[in-house]
């Protein structure tokens, strides 16, 4: 997920944010290009994966993030990378990779995309205890969550 990437060079960038999650990225966006035109048994579009990637740089006018380089420029920010099995993420094992990278602490979690809330259950801890965050009234789970709510439907 570009947005992932998008966060991690925030991070590295600007000290004051105070901690970052990926969830479901990339490491490399070129092997994200690859996947999705890569149908094995189908109609031979590999090709049209580095057209992609080069479409996509033009597209923002810029070179692509390079997410190994941001995570090793990280250093006191704390991050949380969510790995997650399946055809339509990268393999847990580039985001494992990827996260021992990292300059500063981290976790990394391998998700199932169940849908059961455990994902966002972690984020929403791995979140307060980084922030210190009590939220209004010592309801900061409870406020979290209905923020997560309102924005993963």
């Amino acid at each position: 997920d570009i947005a992932a990437e998008a966060a991690l060079q925030a991070v590295s960038l600007d000290s004051s944010i105070a901690a970052v999650v990926a969830d479901g990225m990339w490491p490399r966006f070129e092997d994200r290009s690859r996947n999705i035109f890569a149908h094995p048994g189908g109609w031979p579009t590999g090709w049209l994966g580095p057209l992609y990637t080069m479409a996509f740089e033009i597209e923002i006018r810029d070179r692509l993030l390079d997410p190994e380089a941001a995570v090793r420029n990280i250093h006191t920010q704390p991050v949380f990378f969510v790995a997650r099995h399946g055809a339509g993420y990268a393999p847990v094992q580039d985001v494992m990779t990827l996260a021992t990278n990292a300059g500063s602490r981290h976790e990394v979690m391998v998700a199932d995309d169940q849908g059961d809330g455990t994902v966002e259950r972690r984020v929403r801890d791995f979140l307060m205890q980084a922030t210190g965050w009590k939220g209004p009234h010592a309801r900061g789970a409870e406020e979290i969550q209905k923020l997560l709510d309102s924005r993963v439907k």
